[in-house]
């Protein structure tokens, strides 16, 4: 009787809940994003662009995340990155589907590319965690792009070096019409603006981005 009424577990404590998602204690610990710079979502004190969009605009028009990168967002990524059990990810998206920032991302009917990993990766996990977000937050996902070589892991990467290590790390089919990148989290921006460049180079005329959490003032360490 007990799983009749409460049929779902947090994906963050794995206390039993009677929708998918995340509990009402575990979501005080969902930091959402409010304000910041109107391209990148950087935090800022007034309206407008953050210095590097301003002198190093990126080339996607506009990031779309639900959260800071912090609190239960990461303990959830970090977990699902480590044991390759997607459970507790999929209540995470359950609640990201109820965001403004996936309900804006929904609503404009653009193509939708999720942010994709090398092969080899792939193989060896067992799943591309892009396409799984894609899949559960119901985007009807096409993969034009595909990661060519492989590169540094970001995390301990300033700016410059984080831009250098992606640079060419994407290739892309041709396309057209407006797409939308998805990734599981932004810190610099690096990446997603590389997978753009890839498609606007094959023939996108715009591309926007969309991450369920985004890294607030990049801390030396962080992912």
């Amino acid at each position: 009787m007990f799983d009749l009424v409460f049929p779902h577990m947090c994906g963050a404590c794995r206390e039993f809940i009677k929708a998918a998602g995340i509990c009402k204690i575990c979501k005080n610990a969902l930091f959402e994003l409010g304000g910041g710079c109107e391209v990148c979502l950087e935090a800022l004190d007034e309206e407008g662009r953050c210095a590097n969009c301003e002198t190093r605009p990126p080339v996607f028009k506009r990031l779309l995340a639900a959260w800071e990168y912090d609190g239960v967002a990461v303990e959830v990524l970090l977990r699902t990155k480590s044991s390759g059990d997607l459970t507790d990810l999929k209540s995470l998206v359950a609640e990201f589907k109820r965001t403004d920032a996936c309900r804006t991302a929904l609503g404009l009917g653009f193509h939708v590319a999720p942010v994709p990993a090398l092969d080899a990766k792939v193989r060896k996990d067992g799943f591309e965690l892009t396409t799984q977000i894609a899949k559960w937050c119901g985007f009807k996902a096409r993969w034009p792009l595909k990661k060519v070589r492989d590169t540094l892991a970001q995390k301990g990467l300033d700016r410059g070096e984080r831009e250098l290590n992606v640079v060419g790390a994407f290739e892309s089919k041709p396309v057209s019409g407006s797409w939308l990148l998805l990734d599981d989290v932004v810190t610099t921006g690096a990446t997603m603006n590389s997978a753009a460049q890839a498609l606007l180079d094959a023939g996108a005329t715009e591309v926007f981005g969309l991450s369920l959490a985004r890294t607030i003032n990049l801390k030396e360490g962080a992912i």
